[in-house]
């Protein structure tokens, strides 16, 4: 089970394929990256897709501030960051693509 550990938390994410082009899930309020599991076996191993849990959410550690919406950005970022991840595609819960 791979965790990030940030400086005052840890988060899971779950890593599939491993092809140039990366999709990054993330999964809306009150869930998980299980949202994802349906989605990736379907997914061609051509593809590094990761679906993560956000702070507060799975397996990730719940904090005791940091849900607003700019932080789960900068939490993406981070592991845009840590992954080393140039350039992805996201999707999220709700079908909203970036």
């Amino acid at each position: 089970m791979p965790f990030l550990n940030l400086p005052k938390w840890r988060m899971y994410y779950e890593e599939y394929g491993t092809g140039p082009n990366t999709i990054v899930a993330v999964h809306g309020n009150l869930a998980s990256s299980l949202w994802w599991k349906f989605l990736f076996p379907h997914i061609p191993d051509s593809y590094r897709s990761i679906a993560m849990d956000l702070r507060g959410c799975g397996k990730s550690t719940h904090t005791s501030s940091g849900y607003e919406i700019l932080q789960f950005v900068d939490d993406i970022k981070t592991l845009a960051e840590k992954l080393e991840l140039k350039q992805f595609h996201g999707t999220f819960h709700g079908g909203t693509n970036i």
